[in-house]
């Protein structure tokens, strides 16, 4: 069986390649879901689905570690990591960079998915997160093709 039909990529441009993406579809999800009131950015609506489902005891001992910043904190916490997955999707896409498509498009859905536990959230809610989807698999193939490959 064949495991590669792609030429690889060093590990520290898989590295960035991985982040890169990561950043660009943060920050198109993050533009998006700043141009309609009603929607979310995607972090925004994953950390807001979170507090919804975390149990009683957590969210009180975050207030108590965290203060009036309790949210500051799982907003950076998201995005911490978001970035580590974003490197390791990177590193996996060495060999399979579609595994690393399908992985940015997961994130995407679980945006989209997020952005829908709010009662009374509207349906094109989900449109940043979609966004962010795209944006972060062109994003790596544009990156993937462009980055120079091994022997």
């Amino acid at each position: 069986m064949s495991t590669v039909d792609t030429p690889r990529i060093t590990r520290p441009t898989a590295v960035v390649s991985g982040l890169l993406a990561g950043a660009a579809a943060l920050g198109a999800g993050e533009l998006v879901g700043g141009v309609v009131g009603s929607w979310n950015s995607p972090v925004v609506a994953v950390a807001e689905a979170f507090i919804d489902r975390v149990p009683r005891p957590l969210k009180d001992f975050a207030i108590e570690q965290f203060g009036t910043n309790d949210k500051t904190a799982l907003v950076v916490g998201i995005v911490v990591v978001a970035t580590i997955l974003a490197v390791v999707l990177g590193l996996v896409g060495r060999r399979r960079p579609a595994v690393t498509r399908l992985g940015l498009v997961a994130f995407g859905l679980l945006g989209a998915w997020a952005s829908q536990q709010a009662t009374g959230a509207p349906f094109h809610g989900v449109v940043p997160s979609l966004v962010a989807a795209i944006v972060g698999v062109v994003a790596y193939g544009i990156l993937r093709r462009t980055a120079p490959s091994t022997a």
